[in-house]
């Protein structure tokens, strides 16, 4: 067994004239050594290949230990140099000969400058700035009172408990972060990023990565090319710039603004939503807030909404059920259904059909080249059609405000039920008036038709078609 020989080194500050920078001070070769600190605060480790493992120690000197990987008892020894603050570990020549085993120990207001390559590298419990270059690294770095940087490439990383900033750069690696209390700034190229516990503001730049952000209480600014990106739990709102990236949401609080050319997804949201998007479908479940929407050439299905919405955009497939709040569509050769609506809906389309199933308040559509069919409706409603047919069937009419059911290009078919009542004014242009309600008296002409349903003065249905119109005892819904 060879034994270790431990360097203890007191080095003297050297005295400086003028502004003539020192060159960088050989110190020693060495397997282990205690080093004691002449005006140092960085200990640099690079080149060296194997296992690193760095943490603090107590208050004295710089400890480090270097052994074969495959034999601690083989020594291997590295070269010390000094740069003014900084101390340097290095491989003996300059270059790897074997893996190593190295494990150092630096004291409180220590920070790390480290470079290595296909190396294991833990770093734990540093009291000051870690700065790691890599390729290829299995990394660990955590509990970190300063701030961290890292632009690795391949391997994994994992980081947790940051209290600083974390500024990341990456390339085809995997990377976990969990917990940083700073900023958080991430340039990711490949690979694959998850990051969570983000305390701070986030930067977030991507390109063909997957990105995955599970908890940020921070505002969030993402720009991000290619791959997909998943985001949850984000505190205050976001701005997010999407080229070819899926984007989902989830428990999402805030201002969010989202451009996009590629498909978004969102659940149980407690948030403004504002998507501008290009040709990218929108799926969402659960949210509280404003939502916006632009988009075209897209589907647009959306369930359990509690605030304000507005859509509009071309060539829509619009499918809502179970909206709280006012709505607002507005599209062209889009087909448009809504379902289980409490609050106002204006619907203004053109080459293309209106659906609404049981709406409870009042509906206006205005609606061109397509049909408009209304199910189950509970409040009063304005409807201007120019299409093939139009149909509105109530459940109940003790609405007070007046009715409109216009249509100028086709027929028209209006059920009342057995419930309240209403006074009616109908008049079909070309076509002929029927109805099996006694109250309602059709004229010689067959063309208007007038009376009080259920001897009902208020409120006033008005009825035009252009075609064929029919009053009807609506069905008895069980």
């Amino acid at each position: 067994m060879t034994a270790r020989c431990l360097i203890l080194l007191f080095v003297l500050g050297p005295v400086f004239t003028g502004t003539v920078m020192a060159e960088p001070e050989y110190l020693a070769s060495s397997a282990a050594g205690l080093y004691e600190i002449d005006g140092e605060s960085v200990l640099r480790v690079e080149g060296l290949e194997g296992r690193i493992m760095i943490r603090a120690g107590g208050t004295g000197p710089v400890r480090f230990l270097s052994t074969d990987i495959a034999d601690r008892d083989a020594e291997v020894p590295v070269e010390m140099w000094k740069d003014g603050r900084t101390l340097t570990l290095r491989p003996g020549g300059g270059e790897p000969s074997v893996a190593v085993r190295m494990e150092a120990a630096v004291p409180p207001g220590f920070s790390l400058d480290i470079l290595l390559y296909d190396s294991e590298l833990t770093v734990s419990n540093i009291y000051g700035d870690v700065n790691l270059t890599g390729d290829g690294l299995d990394a660990k770095i955590f509990n970190i009172e300063g701030d961290v940087t890292l632009d690795v490439a391949n391997g994994t990383t994992q980081v947790q408990n940051i209290a600083g900033d974390l500024t990341l750069e990456s390339s085809a690696a995997d990377i976990q972060v969990d917990g940083v209390t700073g900023r958080f700034g991430a340039e990711v190229q490949g690979g694959r990023l998850q990051a969570g516990r983000l305390e701070g503001p986030v930067e977030l730049e991507g390109d063909d990565a997957e990105v995955v952000l599970t908890g940020n209480s921070g505002e969030l600014r993402a720009t991000v090319h290619g791959g997909s990106l998943s985001a949850a739990a984000v505190g205050l709102g976001g701005e997010f710039r999407l080229q070819g990236t899926p984007l989902v949401l989830k428990e999402c609080q805030g201002d969010i603004r989202v451009e996009t050319d590629a498909a978004i997804g969102f659940s149980d949201c407690t948030a403004d939503l504002h998507f501008d998007a290009y040709g990218a479908s929108i799926r969402g479940t659960g949210n509280q807030g404003i939502l916006e929407i632009k988009t075209d050439d897209a589907d647009v299905i959306l369930r359990k909404l509690n605030g304000p919405t507005r859509i509009q955009g071309d060539r829509l497939q619009v499918d809502i059920q179970e909206v709280g709040g006012e709505l607002w569509v507005l599209g062209s050769s889009s087909n448009i259904k809504i379902d289980n609506i409490t609050d106002p809906l204006t619907v203004v389309n053109e080459f293309g059909d209106v659906h609404v199933i049981a709406a409870v308040q009042k509906i206006e559509v205005e609606n061109r080249d397509g049909n408009v069919t209304i199910e189950r409706q509970n409040g009063p409603v304005s409807v201007h059609a120019d299409g093939e047919q139009v149909a509105v069937t109530w459940t109940t009419v003790n609405w007070n405000e007046n009715s409109t059911v216009e249509n100028a290009n086709g027929d028209v078919s209006i059920f009342l039920p057995a419930k309240g009542g209403c006074t009616v004014d109908a008049q079909a242009t070309y076509g002929r008036i029927e109805t099996d309600i006694e109250e309602i008296v059709v004229g010689e002409d067959g063309r208007s038709a007038s009376g009080s349903f259920n001897r009902a003065k208020r409120p006033i249905l008005r009825v035009r078609a252009e075609g064929d119109l029919r009053i009807m005892k609506a069905p008895i819904l069980e």
